[in-house]
């Protein structure tokens, strides 16, 4: 019985909890500062709420929004530029 249960014990310390990988495009004028990804990645982070899921940052740059940024999360868009906001006056 006791056997059973270090064995039981050792699989547990010895396998990996399964990660999930996001890719997170974001798309800035000028590159990113340290502050700002890590800005981004702790609004992301508890928007998500799961410990199980690392996000990692793509940057482009992306001269037509003017000013800001745009983070495309898994289908969902989430745009704060100056481009957006004067598309919105337009309307």
């Amino acid at each position: 019985r006791s056997r059973k249960f270090n064995d039981w014990m050792r699989k547990i310390f010895q396998s990996k909890p399964k990660v999930k990988k996001i890719n997170v495009p974001v798309a800035s004028v000028y590159p990113l500062a340290r502050y700002q990804r890590k800005a981004i990645n702790q609004i992301i982070g508890k928007k998500i709420k799961n410990r199980s899921i690392s996000i990692k940052l793509k940057e482009k740059l992306n001269p037509e929004l003017i000013a800001g940024f745009l983070i495309e999360i898994e289908g969902i868009v989430i745009e704060e530029s100056l481009r957006e906001k004067i598309q919105k006056i337009f309307q």
